[in-house]
């Protein structure tokens, strides 16, 4: 995904020299092709997130388009003070992008862990938030986010995109896409960033289980959409949710928020990471099997959930 918004970057630095990319000290053996191909659009501000967010918000104020790339919990929770009083209340031209969802960077430990980022912007005002399933969309967003005014912020992984087949509903911010339709399914799965992967492979098996199972990516966490998610309640027998993300006030309890409110009667469950601090460090993929988000974990926890169902 990284590169997907690299690539896309420079397509966008090369028609506009507005466009700027700041980061945090970090993005070797990504950004070269950005600084030296656009050096006056490229600025490395060293490990200081909250003065680089507010060289941003000057920029922008200044009539520029500024991207300012970190780690995720160093674009989001270090300078979230600047994010609140500088990008969102002015509602300055600025997009965030935090590389590393999830346990992207699992054996970095939790100060690396990308966990509870949506929880905690979610509640800004102004702020628009969205997380590309595969590359496809990350390349949509990264061009979306140009065409939006106002504070942006852009949920990527580390790792190599995925890329799996969706419908053809065209990217737009506020509007999700189904990765798999089915008619009246027993299961829909809604989910968001590259976790999706993982939710597409577990679909696979319901499906061979002899279960009908849709999957909808809802890129854009915020503003969410709405209609889908009553669209998709309304279809279902059970709504799961899977975000690779604290369960607290993150995908899920966005999700939650619509369907408290749509007066529909299929039962809803949410699958996430548990509302603690991890006990153990490991890869990406040790880590998404320890708290049950590899293809297994997620098959079993939703085939419980329907048996769990009354008939």
């Amino acid at each position: 995904m990284r590169r997907a918004f690299v690539q896309t970057f420079a397509e966008l630095a090369r028609r506009d020299p507005t466009v700027m990319l700041l980061t945090g000290d970090l993005g070797y053996h990504q950004f070269e092709v950005i600084r030296d191909e656009f050096p006056r659009q490229f600025i490395n501000a060293g490990v200081a997130e909250q003065n680089m967010v507010g060289l941003a918000a000057g920029l922008a104020k200044g009539g520029m388009k500024p991207y300012v790339y970190s780690i995720l919990p160093f674009v989001s929770f270090r300078p979230y003070e600047q994010i609140r009083n500088d990008l969102c209340y002015h509602n300055l031209d600025v997009t965030l992008v935090a590389c590393g969802t999830g346990f992207s960077y699992g054996a970095a430990g939790t100060t690396h862990h990308g966990l509870e980022d949506m929880a905690a912007l979610r509640a800004l005002p102004n702020l628009t938030i969205v997380a590309p399933t595969h590359k496809a969309e990350t390349e949509a967003a990264t061009r979306a986010s140009y065409a939006h005014r106002g504070p942006f912020y852009l949920r990527i992984t580390r790792g190599p995109a995925p890329e799996f087949a969706r419908d053809e509903t065209e990217f737009a911010l506020g509007r999700g896409a189904y990765i798999q339709r089915r008619s009246a399914p027993d299961v829909s799965i809604l989910t968001t960033g590259d976790i999706a992967a993982n939710a597409v492979q577990a679909a696979e098996r319901l499906e061979r289980d002899g279960l009908r199972c849709a999957i909808v990516s809802l890129h854009t966490v915020k503003p969410i959409d709405a209609a889908l998610i009553d669209e998709v309640l309304r279809d279902s027998r059970l709504v799961v949710t899977v975000e690779e993300h604290n369960l607290r006030g993150g995908f899920g309890s966005a999700v939650a928020e619509v369907a408290a409110q749509s007066g529909r009667s299929a039962a809803f469950r949410m699958i996430g990471v548990p509302d603690e601090f991890c006990r153990v460090n490991g890869s990406e993929a040790e880590m998404r099997c320890t708290y049950g988000l590899d293809p297994d974990g997620l098959h079993s926890a939703i085939t419980a959930f329907l048996k769990g169902l009354p008939l």
